[in-house]
């Protein structure tokens, strides 16, 4: 998590959902997954879209979501491989 962003304080079912989605679930696989329906999914993306667009953190896209979610150490970076012999 990088310090020196506005937290965001996220629910931990916001938490699952926003890490879900960051991964490349969709809203459909989160629903069945989490055992909600799909629109409490659309309605919780929602919900994190807002806090933070309140922190100044806008997420408009998956990709910000996924940003987002590696910035606040919900989802880890992806790691490097090396190349050569």
């Amino acid at each position: 998590a990088d310090p020196d962003l506005p937290a965001v304080d996220l629910s931990p079912q916001l938490q699952r959902v926003l890490t879900r989605y960051a991964s490349g679930e969709t809203a459909a696989m989160i629903a069945a997954a989490l055992g909600i329906g799909s629109d409490t999914v659309n309605d919780y993306l929602q919900r994190i879209r807002l806090k933070y667009a309140e922190a100044g953190r806008p997420t408009r896209s998956k990709l910000d979501f996924m940003k987002r979610a590696m910035e606040d150490g919900f989802v880890p970076y992806p790691r490097r491989q090396r190349r050569g012999p």
